[in-house]
């Protein structure tokens, strides 16, 4: 990003399935702007990982805890406190504002408050306001749970370098027994819960941006939404769920913002999708290095001790890797040098010709 980039850049939303994939996918990025220090991160999860593996090898730090696997409340609660303290790693003392999915309003819900200027979330230095207090604003008290909607294969996908996050071919199906699962929830209300979420901070991106009277050459992005590709980058439910919730809630949310303005007062949003390969010169997209904030990453994976064991740094320049980690099955895979990104969709969103 240039400086100009980096000047109305307001806010960056990062939308995963599951605690860790925020780190696992887009760690780089997020530990980058964090570093830079200038944008609005927000982070929403969708589910809270309660159908995931438990690592209880031999001198992990989890090795006492499989006791969580099964128990579908009590890893709901070990896993957000790892993507707390995950995205505390990741900010370095720079707030990063958090949101599980089913915690955020409907529309209709939240039509008598807004949402509260930035506020540091659990993960941030301060403590946390900003969604309790979003939440409160709306008179949103409805009661909504999504879950992990686990996975079982149905064609093994073929593997590089046993890599889970690069394979090809792969089709999976929720697992029989999430009969509440992510993955087969009815995409309208996740969509609209993000979507309300997505226009608000649209909002606030165009008055920011306007207020300060820049004068630009072209459509700038005050808004970037990270998600995965189609196939949720290995075929994960959750992971495929989180790409289509979040493309619709794009589009809902710029139809909302694009109303009623004027084309001089036109913003962009920008979606982009996290790819585990290079994006080829056919398409449009950029890499992010993880060198730079290696430390921030390599503590971030740490601190998901159940899900991620033997993290180290190995800088291997040559070989295109910045250290080593392991999941569940103990087999080492490489921490790639940059994670790769691709521009999506941009839509076109805009301040108010009057009030509102």
């Amino acid at each position: 990003m240039n400086d100009e980039d980096q000047r109305i850049l307001h806010s960056v939303v990062l939308v995963h399935a599951h605690p860790d994939d925020e780190t696992l996918w887009t760690g780089g990025l997020i530990a980058q702007l964090a570093r830079q220090g200038d944008t609005r991160i927000v982070v929403v999860t969708c589910t809270r990982g309660e159908r995931g593996e438990v690592i209880t090898a031999p001198g992990t730090a989890t090795e006492d805890k499989g006791w969580l696997f099964g128990n579908h409340e009590a890893l709901a609660e070990h896993r957000t406190n790892e993507l707390r303290a995950a995205l505390a790693a990741l900010g370095n003392g720079y707030p990063i504002e958090h949101y599980f999915l089913d915690e955020l309003p409907l529309p209709d819900d939240a039509a008598t408050g807004e949402l509260t200027t930035p506020q540091p979330s659990p993960c941030g230095p301060e403590g946390t306001q900003g969604l309790e207090t979003y939440a409160a604003e709306s008179g949103n008290t409805e009661t909504v749970r999504y879950v992990d909607s686990g996975m079982r294969w149905l064609v093994e996908p073929s593997i590089e370098g046993d890599d889970p996050r690069t394979s090809t071919g792969g089709i999976a199906e929720p697992d029989p027994a999430a009969k509440d699962g992510f993955a087969i929830v009815p995409i309208e209300e996740p969509a609209a819960r993000l979507a309300n979420l997505l226009y608000r901070l649209g909002k606030e991106a165009t008055a920011y941006l306007f207020a300060e009277d820049y004068v630009y050459d072209d459509i700038y992005p005050g808004m970037v939404v990270y998600t995965y590709e189609a196939d949720g980058g290995y075929g994960h439910p959750d992971h495929i769920r989180a790409h289509q919730v979040t493309h619709r809630a794009f589009r809902e949310a710029g139809d909302r913002l694009l109303h009623g303005h004027r084309l001089e007062d036109l913003m962009a949003m920008m979606l982009n999708e996290v790819t585990p390969r290079p994006v080829p010169k056919t398409d449009v997209g950029f890499s992010v290095k993880l060198k730079p904030v290696l430390p921030q990453v390599v503590k971030a994976m740490r601190a998901y001790a159940s899900q991620v064991q033997n993290v180290t740094e190995d800088v291997n320049k040559a070989e295109g890797r910045v250290g080593w980690f392991a999941l569940s099955n103990g087999v080492p895979l490489p921490l790639k040098a940059k994670e790769y990104y691709r521009y999506v969709d941009v839509w076109l969103a805009g301040k108010p010709v009057s009030g509102g």
